[in-house]
């Protein structure tokens, strides 16, 4: 399962003697854990598993959407 650290819990999350869950289980635990996450629109480009790049998380204009016609 993933998870979300901040920064100031980085180094203690790497730390090879870092293994008593309580320990871990403490820097998991996190009042909003999606605290800094931003969604933004991208390109559809990411669908495809051949495209590759920094590109593909830009983010892109969707104030006119679509139409058929």
């Amino acid at each position: 399962m993933p998870t979300f650290l901040p920064t100031d819990r980085w180094d203690a999350w790497l730390d090879p003697k870092l293994n008593e869950v309580e320990e871990i289980r403490k820097l998991m635990e996190l009042s909003d854990p999606a605290i800094g996450l931003r969604a933004h629109p991208v390109s559809t480009k990411v669908n495809a598993t051949r495209n590759n790049g920094a590109d593909l998380i830009t983010e892109i204009d969707v104030s006119e959407p679509n139409t058929l016609f």
